[in-house]
């Protein structure tokens, strides 16, 4: 009876072990689906600009501020707003700018729900910078879980 007790009690160990390394690697998973979700939208944002060379050297500029999710703890989301439909209507090369960031930054914030932090575009010298943020889980030490912010950055010549 005892050989069964300690065989049941090393088998239930074992398996405690086992569904704390499933945890851990769904963590991890979802962790990296975010940061895969950042790069296709980086890619896609690099696709827009390269689709409207007509615009102006620094036309897709976007500040931080302009693009905010529900993931920094704002109450609202901020997208920048396009005047004019390019989906559907004929539209001016900077037209097409403003329909490109306001499409882009809506989805981000559905694409990473609220999680999603921010996402900036800069330009230096003819390149842009695209810069995305949002927040994730993560181990810290004694296994501490804890939310923190993440960011993907990705730099592209038109």
């Amino acid at each position: 009876m005892i050989e069964v007790l300690i065989t049941l009690l090393v088998f239930s160990i074992g398996l405690l072990g086992l569904g704390a390394m499933y945890a851990q690697s769904l963590s991890i998973s979802h962790n990296t689906y975010l940061r895969s979700l950042a790069s296709i939208q980086a890619a896609d944002m690099d696709e827009r600009i390269r689709a409207n060379p007509w615009a102006a050297a620094d036309a897709y500029v976007l500040d931080g501020t302009q693009c905010v999710g529900l993931g920094s703890g704002a109450a609202s989301v901020a997208v920048p707003a396009a005047v004019q439909d390019c989906g559907t209507a004929s539209c001016a090369a900077s037209q097409v700018v403003n329909w490109d960031l306001s499409q882009w930054c809506s989805a981000n914030i559905d694409l990473f729900g609220g999680l999603f932090v921010s996402a900036a575009i800069s330009s230096t010298g003819g390149d842009y910078q695209v810069d995305l943020n949002w927040q994730e889980r993560v181990s810290g030490s004694n296994n501490q879980r804890s939310i923190d912010s993440r960011g993907f950055s990705y730099r592209l010549t038109p």
